[in-house]
C-alpha cells in the first residue's frame, strides 16, 4: 500500500531528524511504526476476508492514536526545526486524506497548530521590527478604518495591532503543552511564511472530514486560530488566513449540532459590523465563535473589523439563508442601521460602505420574499446617498453649461486636476451614490429582488431619484466626458475600485484610484440601473415613471450625440418604453415625436441638405424596431413616423459625418422604403387606413412646404417610365444599395464605434454611394412603373406618393373590404395637393384599368397577404416579409380594343393643343406597355397612324416639344416588343415604316432620326417575305440624300447593314436592281453634292448662323463638302463589306447573263467600283481626305482578294454579315435561323463559266492595282524638281501605310495560285540576277509575282517620311515585313528585292555622303538586312536562291560595279555582320549543288557558271575583308565574326577553289602571328586592351590554320606555318632564362605568351583534323622539343598531337610512296631510251628522205 509506505517513510524521516534534539519524538516514531505494522497486518487479513464476500476495508482501518502522536509530539515543540514541522504536517495530511483521524484527536491537532501559530506570530513580530510595525501602524488613519498598503486586506483587523507595534512589544514566546518552556529557536521568513499555510491547509482539511464531529472548542479554537494568524505582518500570511476564515465560518454554519454557536457568532458579527474599529468599543463580549478574541489584549487573536464582519456576514448569508430566517427582522433593522450611519458618517471608509452596500444586497436576495417590507425599507435606505449626491451637485454654480458632446473623440482624456463642479461636495457622497447605484444596479438584474424593485412604491422613487442624477451629473463638459470615458471602460467594478484606494482622501474627494473623479462611472451605471428598470416595468407603473425614464434618455440624446455606446443604451430604453406605452395614445405620441425629432438634425423644416451622423442612424433604427413590432399598435400616430422617413427620402445616405460601421446602417435604412408597401400587407384593416391616413398628411405637408418655398430636390423624371434606361435603372455607379448590402454584410449598428464596438466592414468615403435613402426605392419604382402597362405622370414624385401606389397595389387581395375607403384617400390627395393630383389620378386609374383589361399583373413588387419574416430582425432584416398565399383572382368583362382605342387615337390626330396631346401620348404608351400584346392588326394600324401625325410638320413647333419624344417612344415600343406579332399583318408593316421614314425626315430631334433609321432596318430585318425589306431600302435610299450628316451616315450605314443582314435572300434581279439602282445611285448622289460644295454662299459651316448659340465644328468637317466627302467614305466602305459578304453570289449571277453577246451586268458594275477604288485612290488633298483615299485603296485590294482563286478567306478576314439577331430590351432575340457565312466555311467550286468571269475580274482588278503603282511612281517623277524630291505627302504616306497592310492580305490569298509561279527556279534567269544588279523595266508580260513585288518594292520607296525622318514609316515596315513573309516562302523575287535593298541604301549613303537623296534611306537596308538574313535558313528557301543571294551580296559590295571600299575600311562592322549571318546557310547550300552540278554533264551549264562565280567572289571577298581587318584596326568584335566567317568557307572543301583560299588563309593566319597593333579605341560598354586584341588575332589564327588543314591537309604551306609557329614560341621560351631585371620584360612576358598560345591553337587544330601525318614529321624535332617545355599546356597541347600520329605508320607510307616513285622514274627512263632510240631512227630516215630529195630534185 501506498500510504502504509508513506506514512511509514514519514516515521522514519522523523525518527532521524528529532533523534539527537527530540529523542521521545524518536521513541513515539518507532512505536507507531510498529502500531503501523499490526494494523497493516490486520488490512491485509480484513482485505483477504473481503475476497470471501464481506465489504472490503479502506484506510479508516488506520486510525489509531498512536500513528498521529508522534508528528503532534513534534509540532508541539515552538523550537522545532522546519524539516521536522514539514514531515510531521505532511504526515498529518495524508493520515487525514486517509481518513485515518481518530475521533478525539482532532482537538489535539488544533491545538498542536495553535502552537505554532503563535510561533510564526511572534518571529514574524520579532523579524518586522519596528519599522515593519509602525508602517502596518501608519496603514490605519485616525477612524481605524483605513486601509493599508496592501489594499483590499487593509482595515479587516482592529486596532490592538498598532497600539502593540506603537509600544515596541516584544511578543513572548508560545510554551508547549508539554515542554512549557519557551522556544529559542529561529527560523526564517519563507520558512514561518511555509508553516503558517500549512497550518490553515491543515486546520480546512481537518474541519472538511464528515467523519470526524467537531465539538464547540474545537470550531471556537479554529476561528481563533485564524484570526491569530491575522497578526503576521507578511501579507501573504493575512491573505491566507482571510480566505481560510470565511471557509472555516461556512462550514460551521452548516454543522447541525453548532445551531446555536453559528447562531451567537452571527450576532457577534452583527454587533461588530455597527461597532467602531477605533477601540471604543472594547468592552465588547463575544460569545459565538470569536469569544477567544479581545480587543485590546496585545498578545491575543484580534476580532473582525466592521469592514470583515460584514463581508463575513455576506459570504455567510449567501451559503447559508437559513441562518437569519429567526433573527431575519433583526438583521434587516441592524443592516439599515449601518448603512444610515455610514452615509450619515464623513469618515466612512470605502471598504466599509461597499462592504455594507454588498451585505444589503445580499439581504434583499435571501429575505426579499421573507420581509418584503422591510426590505422596501432597506432599499429606501440604500436610495438615499443619491438623491443627496444629486442635490449637492444641483448646489454646484456650474453644473449646467450647455455643452454638447458632437464630435467624437478618441483620444478623450479625463480632466486633470481638481473639478470645481465637484469641489464642494459632501465628503465621500460621489462614492457613496455610485456604490449604491451599482448595487442596486445588480440587484435589478437579480430576479430574486426584481419584483421587490419594481414595486411601486419602490420603483417611481429610485427611478426619479436615478433620473435626476443622470441627469444633473451630466450637464456640464467636465462631467460629460468622464461620463463617456466610463462607457468605455471594460474594467471591474467600482465596488473593487473602492477597495482598492490608497487612502482616505480619493474617497472623500470623490477620485478613484487614477486620481480620476468617478462621476462618470457613477453616471454609466444610473444609465444602466435605469434602463434594466425600464426594462422590466408594466402598464401599471408606467404613467408614474414614463416622465423621469423618457427626460433622462432625451437628455442624453440630445447632449451626447457623438457617443455611440450612450446612444444605443438610451434607444434601448426608448424601444422598452415603446414596448408598454403605445397602447396609450398621449404616451405613444409623446413617445414617437421624440424619437422621430431624434432622427434628424432639422426635424420638420424639410431641408434635404442636412448631414445625418452616427446617432441619427441610430435613432432611425430604433424606430424602425418599433414599427417592425409594434406596427398595429400605431394608429392614428402614422403621420410623426411616415413625415421622418419622407423628410429623410431627400438626404444624402453618404454624409461626411458617418463612421463606416454606421454607413452600413444606413444602406439598411435606404433598403428599409422598398418595403413599406410589402410590410403594409401585415396590417389589420384599420391599421392600414390609418397607414393611409398618414400618408395623405405627409403628402399635404409636402404641398404646404412647396408652396412656402422651401427646397426640396426634384427626382430625375428622365428615368420614370423610360422604357430606353430600364436597364440601368436602380444602379449608380458603384452599384445598387441592394447590392452593398449583400456584399458589405450587414450587422447590428447601434451606436458608434469609438466605444469598443466590434468593427464593420470598411467603406471608404471615396467609395460611397452617391444616393439618397429614396434613390433606390424611387428608380426601382420607377423601373417598375416603366415596365407596366399603367401611366403615372408627375414632375415631382415624393416618397409617400409612390409608397401610396405600392400600398394599394400591395394591399389588392382586401380590396373588397377596404377599396371604398382607399380609393376615398386617394381622391382626397388628387385634390388637396397640386403637387400630386395627376399622380393620384393615375393611381387610380391604374386601378381601375386593371379591372377593365382583365389583367391582375399590376407593377407591384410584392402581392399579399404577407408575414413578417424576423420577429428579432437585424438591420437589413427591418420590415422583411413573405407572401402567405396567392390573391385571389377577380373576374373582369373584356372590352372592344377598336372601341377603347380608336377614340384616344383620333384624338391625337386631329388634336391641336400640344398639352392634350402629351397627356394622351402618355397614356397611350402606357395602353402599349400594358396591353400592346393582345392588340389587333386593325388596333395596331389605328395606333401607328396615331403615332405618325406626331411627327408631321404641322406640328413641328416648339410647343409640341414635349408630345414628339412621346411619339417616337411609342413607336420604339412597339417596334422592339410587338413587330413578332404583325408577320400577318402586312399592311400594318408598312404603315410602321411610313411612321418610321416620317420620325426619320423629321428635323425636331436628330437623336429620334437616327434611331428611327434603325428601326426600318429592324422591320425589314424580322420580315420572312421581301416587301418590307425592298420598302425599307427604298425609304433609306431616299433618307441618304438628307441634309443633315449625321442622318444621312446614318441611312448609308443602316442601308449596306441591311442589304448585308438579309442580301442571303436575294435573287439575281435584286442583286442588280440593289448595287445599279441603289448603291450606285447612292454614290452618284453624293459625288454630285461634293461637286457642288464651295459654289454657295454659304460654304463654311456656321457662316450663316444668325442664333444666340454658336456650335464649334471641327476642321474635319466644317464645310458641307467635308462631310459629303465622309459620306463618300462610308458609301466605298459599305461596298467592300458588301463584296466581302457576297461576292460569290454576286458571281454567280455571270452564269445565268452571259448568255448574249452583252457582258453581264455584273461585269460592268465591277468596273465601276473599281473605277470609284481608283479615282478615290489617286485624290489629292490633305488630312480630311485620308479617309476618302484610305476607303479606295482597302477597297482596291478587296477587289483583287476576293477575286483571286483562293479568296478573301485564305486572309482569315472575318466576314461583316447579319448576325440574325437584335438586342431588344436588353436581351438577345433571333429574327430568323442563322446562315453560313463566308468566313466559316471553304469557297465552293465555280462553275467554269464563273471561274472565266472570275479570272478575268482578277486582272482587272490587278490592272487598276498596277496602275496605281504607275500613278505613284508618277506622282513621285512630277515632284522631283521639288526641293523634297523623292518623299510622299503625310497624307499619302498614311495612306500607304494602309495599303501597305492590305498588301499583305492580298499576299496570303494570291500567294498558293497567282504568285506560285514565282518560287520556281530557271538557272538561266538566276544567273541573270546576278550578274546584273539592276531591276530591269517594268512590263506587261511580266509574272503576277514580279508585278506585286514591284508594287510593294514601289510603296517602300515613296513612304518615306522625308530627308530628316529618323525612323521607318508604318509602309515601309509593312513592305519589309511583307518581303520578308514571300522570301520565307521561296520567292525569288522578294529575295532579289531584299538584297536590292539592303546594299542600295549603304551604297548611296557613301555617294552621297550620308545623305539620302530620294530612293531609299540606310534604315531601310538594316531592316531589309534582317529580313534577308531570317528568311534565308528558312525550309521553304531553295539553294539555288541562297547561292544567288550570296552572289548578288558579293557583286554588289566588291565586285567590278563598285569601286568603291570605303564601306570595309570605315569600320562599322556591317559587312562582317552581313557575311556572318549569310555564309553558313549559303555554303552548304552551294555544296550541295556543288555534288550535282560539278560534273562533266554539266560543265558549262548556268548552275556551273554560277558556282564559278561564287567560289571566285567569296576567294576575293574574304581575303578583302580579312585585309581590312588587319589595314583599319577594326574592332574585337569583327575579328570574332571573321572567324565565324573562315569556319564557315572552309567547312566543305572543293578541288576547284581550296588552293586558293588555303593561300588566302596562309597568309592571313601570318598575318595574325605578325600582328602588333595599338589597341582600338575603348568603349562605354567594354574597356579593350592589347591583350584581349591579341586573343581575338590568335582565334582568327588558328581558325585561318584549322581551316587550311580542313581544306587540305597536305597543303606544303603547313609544314612552313607549323615551323615558324614552334620556332617562335621555341625562341620565345629560352628568353624566360634570361634576367628578370630586363627593360622589356612585361613586353616579352606577354609576347612570350602570345607565341606559346599560337602554338597551342595550331597543335590543337592539328590534333582535330585527320592527314596530319606529313605535318607531324615535317617538324617532328621541333615538337620533340616542345615536349619539354616549361608551360604545361603547350607540353599537353604537343604530347596528344604526338600521341594521336602514328609516325612510324606515316614514314613507312612515305617510303613505299618513295618507292613507287622510283619505279615510276625507272619506267618513264626506259620510255625515254626506247623513245629515244625510235626518234634516232626517225632522224636517220629523214635524213635519208632528203638526200633522195636533193637527189631527185
Amino acid at each position: 500500500m501506498n500510504f502504509v509506505a508513506q506514512l511509514e517513510e514519514y516515521l522514519r524521516d522523523l525518527g532521524v531528524e528529532s533523534r539527537k534534539k527530540h529523542p521521545g519524538v524518536k521513541e513515539a516514531s518507532e512505536r507507531a511504526i510498529l502500531k503501523l505494522r499490526t494494523l497493516q497486518n490486520d488490512y491485509v487479513i480484513a482485505v483477504r476476508k473481503a475476497n470471501n464476500g464481506q465489504k472490503h476495508p479502506d484506510t479508516s482501518l488506520f486510525r489509531s492514536s498512536d500513528l498521529l502522536h508522534p508528528f503532534l509530539l513534534a509540532a508541539n515543540y515552538p523550537n522545532a526545526s522546519p524539516k521536522l514541522l514539514d514531515t510531521s504536517f505532511k504526515a498529518m495530511k495524508t493520515l487525514m486524506e486517509a481518513n485515518a483521524i481518530c475521533p478525539g484527536d482532532g482537538m489535539n491537532m488544533v491545538r498542536v497548530w495553535m502552537i505554532q501559530a503563535q510561533v510564526v506570530v511572534n518571529n514574524s513580530t520579532k523579524d518586522s521590527g519596528g519599522a515593519n510595525a509602525a508602517s502596518a501602524a501608519s496603514s490605519g488613519d485616525s477612524t481605524g478604518g483605513a486601509q493599508s498598503s496592501s489594499g483590499w486586506l487593509g482595515g479587516l483587523l482592529s486596532s490592538p495591532i498598532t497600539e502593540r507595534t506603537k509600544t515596541n512589544a516584544v511578543t513572548i514566546g508560545a510554551v508547549s503543552s508539554s515542554h512549557g518552556g519557551a522556544g529559542s529557536g529561529r527560523i526564517s521568513a519563507k520558512d514561518l511564511e511555509k508553516l503558517a499555510l500549512d497550518i490553515l491547509s491543515c486546520l480546512l482539511q481537518l474541519l472538511e472530514l464528515k467523519d470526524l464531529a467537531v465539538s464547540t472548542e474545537q470550531w471556537v479554537q479554529s476561528v481563533t486560530l485564524c484570526c491569530l494568524l491575522y497578526l503576521p505582518t507578511r501579507q501573504n500570511v493575512r491573505q491566507a488566513a482571510h480566505s481560510t476564515l470565511p471557509q472555516v465560518l461556512s462550514l460551521l454554519v452548516k454543522d447541525e449540532k453548532a445551531k446555536d454557536l453559528a447562531l451567537e457568532t452571527w450576532y457577534d458579527l452583527l454587533g461588530g459590523a455597527i461597532s467602531s474599529d477605533s477601540g471604543s468599543d472594547s468592552k465588547q463580549k463575544f460569545k459565538g465563535a470569536f469569544k477567544s478574541c479581545k480587543f485590546g489584549d496585545k498578545d491575543s487573536p484580534q476580532p473582525p473589523s466592521s469592514a470583515l464582519s460584514i463581508e463575513l456576514m455576506t459570504t455567510l448569508l449567501k451559503e447559508a439563508p437559513h441562518l437569519v430566517s429567526d433573527v431575519g427582522e433583526k438583521t434587516l433593522q441592524i443592516t439599515i442601521e449601518l448603512l444610515r450611519i455610514q452615509s450619515a458618517s464623513k469618515d466612512t471608509s470605502p471598504l466599509a460602505f461597499s462592504k455594507g452596500v454588498q451585505f444589503a444586497i445580499v439581504v434583499l436576495q435571501t429575505q426579499a420574499k421573507t420581509w418584503p417590507k422591510q426590505c422596501r425599507d432597506l432599499v429606501a435606505r440604500l436610495i438615499q446617498p443619491i438623491p443627496a449626491a444629486t442635490e449637492a451637485l444641483r448646489k454646484q454654480a456650474d453644473f449646467e453649461d450647455g455643452y454638447v458632446y458632437s464630435t467624437a473623440d478618441k483620444n478623450l482624456s479625463a480632466p486633470t486636476g481638481n473639478l470645481e463642479t465637484l469641489q464642494g461636495l459632501p465628503p465621500g457622497s460621489l462614492w457613496k451614490s455610485a456604490l449604491s447605484l451599482e448595487g442596486l444596479h445588480g440587484a435589478v438584474q437579480d430576479e430574486r429582488v426584481r419584483d421587490l424593485l419594481l414595486h411601486p412604491d419602490v420603483v417611481v422613487n429610485l427611478l426619479e431619484a436615478t433620473s435626476d442624477f443622470c441627469t444633473i451629473g451630466a450637464s456640464c463638459r467636465e462631467h460629460i466626458h468622464l461620463f463617456i470615458l466610463a462607457s468605455r471602460k471594460k474594467e471591474l467594478g467600482l465596488s473593487y475600485a473602492a477597495e482598492a484606494l490608497p487612502s482616505i482622501s480619493p474617497w472623500k474627494s470623490g477620485k478613484g484610484r487614477d486620481e480620476n473623479y468617478i462621476i462618470g462611472d457613477a453616471l454609466w451605471i444610473g444609465l444602466n440601473l435605469l434602463l434594466n428598470i425600464v426594462e422590466r416595468l408594466d402598464s401599471i407603473t408606467l404613467d408614474t415613471c414614463f416622465a423621469p425614464s423618457l427626460s433622462v434618455l432625451q437628455h442624453y440624446l440630445k447632449r451626447l450625440p457623438a457617443s455611440g455606446t450612450i446612444v444605443k443604451r438610451s434607444l434601448e430604453g426608448y424601444y422598452f418604453l415603446a414596448k408598454i406605452c403605445l397602447q396609450k395614445p398621449l404616451l405613444r405620441r409623446v413617445l414617437l415625436s421624440s424619437l422621430c425629432k431624434l432622427s434628424l438634425p432639422k426635424w420638420g423644416t424639410q431641408d434635404p441638405s442636412c448631414e445625418l451622423k452616427d446617432n441619427n442612424i441610430a435613432a432611425l433604427v430604433c424606430l424602425l424596431n418599433v414599427v417592425h413590432a409594434f406596427h398595429d399598435d400605431i394608429g392614428s400616430d402614422w403621420a410623426v413616423v411616415l413625415q421622418t422617413f419622407d423628410e429623410l427620402s431627400n438626404v444624402w445616405i453618404a454624409s461626411p459625418h458617418l463612421s463606416d460601421k454606421t454607413y452600413v446602417g444606413a444602406l439598411s435604412i435606404s433598403a428599409v422604403y422598398s418595403r413599406f408597401s410589402q410590410f403594409s400587407t401585415c396590417f389589420s384593416d384599420e391599421s392600414l387606413i390609418e397607414f393611409i391616413k398618414g400618408l395623405r398628411s405627409v403628402v399635404i405637408i409636402e404641398e404646404k412646404a412647396r408652396a412656402s418655398g422651401k427646397s426640396i430636390r426634384k427626382v430625375d423624371t428622365s428615368r420614370i417610365a423610360s422604357r430606353s434606361n430600364k436597364d440601368a435603372v436602380g444602379k449608380d455607379e458603384k452599384g445598387g444599395i441592394g447590392e452593398k448590402l449583400m456584399t458589405i454584410g450587414v450587422r447590428a449598428i447601434y451606436g458608434g464605434n469609438e466605444d469598443g464596438s466590434q468593427p464593420a466592414d470598411d467603406v471608404p468615403l471615396t467609395e460611397r454611394t452617391k444616393n439618397t435613402y429614396y434613390h433606390d426605392y424611387q428608380l426601382e419604382f420607377a423601373k417598375r412603373m416603366g415596365d407596366s402597362k399603367y401611366p403615372f405622370r408627375h414632375e415631382m414624385l415624393p416618397f409617400c406618393c409612390s409608397l401610396l401606389a405600392d400600398v394599394a397595389m400591395a394591399n389588392r387581395f382586401r380590396h373588397n373590404r377596404v377599396a371604398g375607403s382607399l380609393l376615398t384617400e386617394l381622391c382626397a390627395t388628387a385634390s388637396e395637393s397640386e403637387l400630386t393630383s395627376a399622380f393620384a389620378m393615375d393611381v387610380v386609374s391604374m386601378l381601375i384599368m386593371s379591372h377593365l383589361s382583365q389583367s391582375e399583373d399590376l407593377p407591384m413588387s410584392f402581392a399579399g397577404p404577407g408575414k413578417i419574416v424576423y420577429e428579432v430582425p437585424r438591420p437589413n432584416q427591418f420590415l422583411a416579409v413573405e407572401q402567405t398565399s396567392d390573391p385571389d383572382a377577380s373576374g373582369l368583362s373584356e372590352i372592344s380594343q377598336l372601341d377603347l382605342v380608336g377614340p384616344l387615337c383620333d384624338l391625337i390626330c386631329s388634336a391641336e393643343d400640344a398639352d392634350v396631346t402629351t397627356c394622351c401620348m402618355e397614356s397611350l404608351h402606357s395602353i402599349l406597355e400594358s396591353s400592346g400584346h393582345v392588340l389587333a392588326p386593325d388596333a395596331w394600324k389605328k395606333v401607328i397612324q396615331a403615332v405618325a401625325s406626331v411627327s408631321t410638320s404641322s406640328r413641328s413647333s416648339s410647343d409640341w416639344s414635349e408630345c414628339f419624344p412621346l411619339g417616337f417612344r411609342c413607336l420604339k415600343l412597339i417596334v422592339d416588343d410587338f413587330l413578332e406579332d404583325m408577320d400577318s399583318a402586312s399592311h400594318v408593316r408598312e404603315a410602321l415604316l411610313d411612321c418610321c421614314w416620317s420620325f426619320g425626315i423629321s428635323s425636331q430631334d436628330m437623336n429620334t432620326s437616327l434611331t428611327s433609321i434603325g428601326l426600318l432596318w429592324t422591320i425589314a430585318d424580322q420580315d420572312a417575305g421581301t416587301s418590307s425589306i425592298d420598302r425599307a431600302l427604298e425609304k433609306l435610299v431616299n433618307l441618304s440624300s438628307d441634309p443633315r450628316a449625321e442622318v444621312r451616315n446614318c441611312a448609308v450605314n443602316t442601308l449596306f447593314s441591311c442589304i448585308a443582314g438579309c442580301g442571303q435572300t436575294f435573287s439575281a434581279t435584286q442583286w442588280q436592281a440593289c448595287i445599279c439602282n441603289m448603291v450606285f445611285v447612292v454614290y452618284d448622289c453624293v459625288m454630285d453634292q461634293i461637286t457642288m460644295d464651295g459654289k454657295g454662299p454659304d460654304e463654311k459651316q456656321g457662316k450663316g448662323e444668325t442664333g444666340r448659340y454658336r456650335v464649334s465644328v471641327h476642321h474635319s468637317r466644317d464645310s458641307a463638302g467635308k462631310q459629303w466627302m465622309a459620306t463618300q467614305a462610308i458609301v466605298l466602305g459599305g461596298l467592300s463589306r458588301l463584296l466581302r459578304s457576297f461576292f460569290l453570289d454576286l458571281l454567280d449571277t455571270t452564269s445565268n447573263d452571259s448568255a448574249g453577246n452583252e457582258p453581264p451586268w455584273f461585269e460592268k458594275a465591277w468596273n465601276r467600283i473599281l473605277s470609284y477604288a481608283f479615282d478615290t485612290s489617286t485624290l489629292s488633298g490633305g488630312r480630311d481626305t485620308i479617309p476618302v483615299r484610305s476607303a479606295g485603296v482597302q477597297l482596291l485590294v478587296i477587289c483583287n482578294q476576293l477575286a483571286c482563286k483562293a479568296g478573301i478567306q485564305a486572309a482569315i478576314t472575318p466576314a461583316r454579315v447579319g448576325t440574325n439577331m437584335q438586342v431588344v430590351n436588353g436581351a438577345l432575340r433571333s429574327t430568323r435561323d442563322a446562315t453560313t457565312t463566308m468566313a466559316d466555311a471553304q469557297r465552293a467550286p465555280l462553275s467554269e463559266m464563273a471561274e472565266t468571269w472570275r479570272e478575268n475580274l482578277f486582272l482587272d482588278a490587278f490592272d487598276v492595282l498596277d496602275s496605281f503603282r504607275v500613278y505613284l511612281e508618277s506622282d513621285v517623277s512630277a515632284g522631283s524638281d521639288s526641293e523634297s524630291s523623292g518623299y510622299m505627302e503625310p497624307a499619302q504616306a498614311q495612306v500607304l501605310g494602309h495599303f501597305a497592310n492590305d498588301l499583305k492580305k492580298l499576299y496570303e490569298c494570291c500567294k498558293d495560285h497567282e504568285f506560285a509561279e514565282g518560287h520556281k527556279v530557271d538557272h538561266d534567269a538566276l544567273l541573270q540576277k546576278v550578274l546584273v544588279l539592276e531591276q530591269p523595266q517594268p512590263s506587261d508580260e511580266d509574272a503576277l509575282e514580279t508585278r506585286f513585288v514591284r508594287i510593294v518594292t514601289t510603296v517602300c520607296y515613296n513612304s518615306s517620311g522625308g530627308p530628316q525622318s529618323r525612323f521607318l514609316s508604318q509602309a515601309q515596315r509593312a513592305c519589309l515585313e511583307l518581303l520578308k513573309s514571300m522570301a520565307s516562302n521561296g520567292s525569288l523575287e522578294a529575295f532579289v528585292c531584299l538584297s536590292s535593298l539592303c546594299f542600295d541604301g549603304f551604297i548611296r549613303q557613301e555617294v552621297d555622303n550620308n545623305r539620302v537623296s530620294g530612293e531609299i534611306a540606310v534604315l531601310t537596308s538594316t531592316e531589309a538586312s534582317n529580313s534577308l538574313f531570317s528568311a534565308l535558313p528558312n525550309d521553304c528557301v531553295s539553294d539555288e536562291i541562297r547561292v544567288m543571294v550570296l552572289c548578288r551580296m558579293m557583286l554588289a559590295f566588291v565586285g567590278e560595279q563598285n569601286q568603291s571600299y570605303s564601306v570595309l575600311e570605315s569600320g562599322n562592322g556591317f559587312l562582317y555582320r552581313l557575311f556572318k549571318s549569310m555564309i553558313g546557310p549559303c555554303v552548304t547550300s552551294a555544296y550541295t549543288l556543288q555534288k550535282q552540278y560539278w560534273t562533266l554533264e554539266q560543265q558549262g551549264s548556268p548552275m556551273d557558271q554560277l558556282l564559278d562565280l561564287l567560289w571566285d567572289r567569296l576567294c576575293a571577298v574574304v581575303a578583302r575583308l580579312l585585309a581590312s581587318a588587319f589595314q583599319n584596326e577594326l574592332s574585337a568584335q569583327v575579328f570574332n565574326d571573321l572567324t565565324v566567317i573562315v569556319d564557315g568557307i572552309s567547312k566543305y572543301p572543293n578541288d576547284r577553289y581550296s588552293p586558293a583560299l588555303c593561300g588566302v588563309l596562309a597568309t592571313e593566319a601570318m598575318n595574325c602571328l605578325d600582328l602588333d597593333l595599338p589597341p582600338p579605341p575603348p568603349s562605354e560598354e567594354e574597356k579593350s586592351d592589347e591583350k584581349d586584341y591579341s586573343n581575338e588575332s590568335l582565334k582568327l589564327f588558328g581558325s585561318c590554320f584549322g581551316g587550311i588543314c580542313r581544306l587540305n591537309p597536305e597543303e606544303k604551306i603547313l609544314p612552313v606555318i607549323a615551323k615558324q609557329v614552334l620556332l617562335a614560341a621555341k625562341e620565345e621560351l629560352s628568353k624566360e632564362l634570361e634576367d628578370d631585371d630586363n627593360d622589356d620584360s612585361a613586353n616579352a612576358d606577354d609576347r612570350t605568351t602570345r607565341k606559346v598560345e599560337a602554338c597551342v591553337i595550331m597543335c590543337q587544330s592539328m590534333e582535330d583534323t585527320l592527314g596530319m601525318e606529313l605535318v607531324v614529321i615535317s617538324v617532328f624535332p621541333l615538337l620533340c622539343e616542345m615536349v619539354g617545355a616549361s608551360d604545361h599546356r603547350l607540353r599537353d597541347s604537343v604530347a596528344t598531337v604526338l600521341s594521336k600520329v602514328n609516325v612510324g605508320h606515316a614514314l613507312d607510307g612515305i617510303k613505299g610512296q618513295c618507292q613507287a616513285a622510283e619505279d615510276r622514274a625507272q619506267r618513264a627512263e626506259e620510255q625515254m631510251a626506247t623513245l629515244r632510240k625510235e626518234m634516232e631512227d626517225l632522224q636517220k630516215e629523214n635524213e635519208a628522205l632528203q638526200r633522195q630529195l636533193a637527189f631527185i630534185s
